[in-house]
């Protein structure tokens, strides 16, 4: 028969149950953080303890989410969580940590991470491949650093699972749109307070998004004049525009009676118009001299204009400077070429005399011989 005195007395259970919890901490969590119950949760909380390295902790403290915001971590090492018995953590954060870099595997092997929070650090940029392998994670926190670059790259390890992506407060003035094809899951992106440059090359990144219906609402151009403060979400990928970009070489040496192709490539959105001039005066089309022949590829973000100026036979007259010239709404470029004729030296001539005056001789051969067969 079971009776009262077959138990402790009740103020020793009760004190049994109010001391457990302390009695875990004690025995497996690091100084001089807190094992607690946080959202479900059995959370490291290491908030503001002024530690430099990750708490080691015991193999049989089964941590979901860790807190070390407040602390100065920017010296962590490879490997660094995985080492500490932290491989089954689902939340990290690592808030106002001053973090300037990290070790592209400082997350290695947290294959179960959920939850990755870098905000209001110092990082200004980001390497390709920058995290590791990280299958499970949903929401990565980038906001509020003084990010200017991000690799196209950055976050090809990432893969399918990444759902949410925070970049808000940073530096970023472009970005490409290729860096979110490794992404395709992506579901909420978030690009405000940043001073975007909304040219031709962002009008890329804008269109992608369109399509992907991710475009983030709250994302503000700050240049140029004519896109200032407008929404991403109230343009046309056609409003981002490109001035003229050219590229010509910038010296040629030539002969007499060389034909001679001068290629200029030009970029931009709108489409630029492309002039040849020489020594100042705009080449006319057509002409006994010269032809010009252009071609055009590329629509929506930005066009590329492939323009050749072909002069037929070199002569003196055609010594000078010529220049390409690109122009559309947005702005002018220019670039020039000189052309000059090769300074042949003593022997040079001589052989080149002597070559014609054997062209001119068996060129007059050949018409005798014409003559006597057509007598």
């Amino acid at each position: 028969m079971i009776t009262l005195s077959t138990f402790p007395p009740w103020p020793s259970i009760l004190l049994l149950f109010h001391f457990s919890p302390a009695i875990a901490k004690a025995t497996f969590c690091p100084v001089p953080c807190q094992c607690d119950w946080i959202g479900g949760k059995l959370t490291l909380n290491c908030v503001n303890k002024n530690i430099t390295k990750i708490p080691v902790v015991g193999a049989d403290l089964q941590i979901e989410a860790v807190l070390l915001d407040g602390n100065n971590l920017n010296q962590l090492e490879d490997y660094a969580f995985l080492n500490a018995g932290l491989a089954q953590v689902r939340k990290l954060s690592m808030k106002n940590c001053l973090l300037e870099s990290f070790h592209e595997n400082l997350f290695s092997g947290l294959t179960n991470l959920h939850q990755l929070d870098l905000s209001h650090n110092s990082l200004t940029m980001l390497l390709p491949r920058q995290f590791p392998s990280l299958p499970a994670v949903r929401k990565l926190d980038l906001s509020h650093n003084l990010l200017h670059h991000v690799h196209k790259d950055t976050f090809d390890n990432l893969g399918p699972s990444l759902e949410r992506l925070d970049l808000n407060g940073n530096s970023m003035t472009s970005f490409s749109w290729m860096t979110f094809i490794p992404l395709p899951n992506l579901r909420r992106l978030h690009l405000a307070d940043n001073p975007w440059y909304c040219d031709c090359k962002l009008g890329e990144l804008h269109s992608e998004l369109t399509r992907r219906n991710i475009l983030p609402s709250k994302a503000t151009c700050s240049s140029p004049k004519s896109l200032s403060s407008r929404h991403w979400s109230s343009l046309h990928t056609s409003d981002f525009d490109c001035p003229p970009m050219v590229s010509l070489p910038h010296h040629l040496e030539v002969v007499p009676g060389q034909v001679v192709p001068l290629h200029c490539q030009v970029t931009g959105h709108p489409t630029p118009t492309v002039t040849w001039s020489l020594d100042g005066h705009i080449i006319p089309e057509p002409s006994d001299l010269y032809s010009i022949r252009q071609t055009t590829s590329g629509e929506g973000h930005s066009s590329s204009v492939f323009s050749i100026l072909t002069i037929l036979s070199m002569s003196s007259s055609s010594i000078g400077l010529f220049t390409c010239q690109a122009k559309n709404k947005v702005g002018v470029e220019e670039k020039e070429i000189s052309l000059n004729f090769i300074e042949l030296d003593d022997e040079v001539t001589m052989k080149l005399g002597d070559r014609q005056t054997t062209i001119i001789a068996v060129s007059a051969s050949v018409a005798i011989i014409l003559i006597l067969v057509l007598l």
